[in-house]
């Protein structure tokens, strides 16, 4: 590739850019997924402890930054951080598609298949550390490519782009296999890289800043890792459906075609480190595909969708007649699918019609006990009013006994302290079950008998009402 195609190729990544930039603001969710909560509150408190230790900081720096044109909220400046990060991902994948000389149009279409692969929409409209991850990885994968025209490798570069993707989220650590073969093996013998003592420092270096970021009394800090390795012995392949084959849609479909029908091709044009570096990158993802049964919508693994992109752009530029007639059809249902799925979470979700009243008569505080998971999964992602289930969402069998009574009003007792509302849904007060009715008891007791809310699916206790625990 000449210096002029080179060039091209810059502006039309920094068109992609701003085209998904666009797409992806307007797009931007309202609602709060995963850690959303925590990162917007820990960075209102200007708190650079987590176990992803790097994010907070990224979100700090961002969010001063912002705060010299105005801008002094932490929700807005998370949602800004997001949707960077998906545009900086799609401008890289279009790049990484060019260095492996996909044509221009087919490098363009590629990227409309990753910016609509579900798992890469979601994160790059939302608040959470995902989006940037892919951003980094995407890095990482240019790099990668583009080291088939350099000579020796740098170790120094490798570590820093591994501390990126795995400081933004832990899961990055799985690239550590394939980033090293990328800087070891040229496909035919071992070299070693330039700067090595230099990676070692600066990777034992971003292991103190772990250990600094993730402090806790018991010594474990926030990550659960010990509960991620503990379950690699249970094996679910149904996992594999919610952790990737769902994430990626129909990517996942073309990849595999791709597989088969271009082998040959691959092993030619890709060369050898790059095919072995993302399978090994599959390899190591693999094990947790399987086992750990979180649901993250495919958040874990997000960083594989630049190697299943891009075998996708293989199937998109075939030749084969019925491939020909397959791929567009396939990127049209893509972008179905991912819209239909946005809207189905972001404005249409159950609930929709009162829960956003409940928030704006709470003003974001306070707590609301709900009956089953559709309440609280409706109240939990799409406010920032604290709800607590009857039937815990992460254990269908396990329900708010698990926490005890006094643990739930102990919370509204503080809640009502500040001067923030506490309520419960109309299903829950009207839900005869055991549990409910021994709280429900204890609820009068405390707050007495609660109103109807601006709606009738909630009713809300007076805030005025005494109470000999307040």
């Amino acid at each position: 590739m000449n210096h002029s195609d080179s060039a091209r190729d810059l502006r039309w990544a920094a068109l992609v850019f701003l085209g998904a930039f666009l797409i992806f603001w307007i797009l931007r969710q309202e609602s709060y997924w995963g850690d959303a909560k925590s990162f917007i509150r820990r960075l209102e408190e200007g708190s650079l402890r987590h176990h992803h230790f790097a994010y907070p900081s990224i979100a700090a720096g961002l969010h001063r930054l912002t705060g010299l044109f105005g801008n002094d909220d932490a929700k807005l400046t998370l949602q800004l951080l997001s949707v960077l990060s998906g545009s900086m991902a799609a401008g890289l994948f279009f790049l990484t598609a060019r260095k492996l000389h996909f044509p221009h149009m087919v490098a363009l279409l590629g990227v409309v298949l990753f910016c609509c692969t579900p798992v890469v929409f979601f994160y790059s409209t939302c608040i959470e550390a995902h989006a940037p991850q892919l951003a980094l990885a995407s890095g990482a994968s240019l790099w990668a490519v583009s080291q088939r025209e350099t000579g020796t490798k740098s170790a120094l570069a490798a570590a820093l782009l591994l501390i990126g993707i795995y400081g933004t989220h832990m899961t990055g650590v799985l690239w550590a296999p394939a980033l090293l073969v990328i800087c070891c093996w040229d496909g035919a013998r071992l070299r070693r890289p330039r700067h090595v003592a230099l990676g070692i420092v600066a990777l034992a270096l971003s292991v103190l800043a772990w250990k600094l970021a993730n402090p806790a009394p018991d010594g474990r800090g926030t990550a659960p890792v010990g509960l991620a390795l503990s379950v690699l012995t249970k094996i679910h392949p149904k996992n594999l459906w919610a952790n990737f084959v769902q994430p990626m849609g129909l990517c996942s479909l073309l990849g595999f075609i791709a597989l088969i029908t271009y082998r040959q091709r691959l092993r030619m044009e890709w060369k050898r480190p790059i095919v072995l570096a993302s399978l090994l990158l599959f390899a190591a993802m693999l094990p947790f595909m399987v086992t750990l049964h979180i649901y993250e919508r495919g958040g874990y693994y997000i960083t594989l969708a630049i190697p299943v992109v891009l075998l996708s752009c293989a199937v998109l530029s075939s030749s084969a007649p019925v491939l020909r007639r397959f791929a567009p059809l396939a990127l049209l249902l893509q972008v179905f699918l991912t819209g239909k799925a946005y809207y189905e979470w972001e404005i249409a979700y159950p609930g929709a019609d009162w829960v956003p009243i409940l928030e704006a008569e709470l003003e974001g505080q306070g707590i609301i006990i709900a009956q089953d998971f559709p309440e609280w999964r409706a109240i939990h992602h799409h406010t920032r009013v604290t709800s607590i289930s009857a039937k815990m969402p992460r254990h269908a069998d396990d329900d708010m006994a698990s926490r005890g009574e006094e643990v739930v009003l102990h919370m509204m007792r503080v809640s009502r302290s500040r001067n923030w509302k506490v309520g419960v849904t109309r299903r829950f007060w009207e839900n005869d079950a055991p549990l409910n009715v021994q709280l429900k008891r204890l609820m009068r007791e405390q707050f007495g008998e609660p109103q109807p809310g601006r709606r009738g699916e909630y009713l809300l206790f007076d805030s005025e009402a005494d109470s000999p625990h307040d």
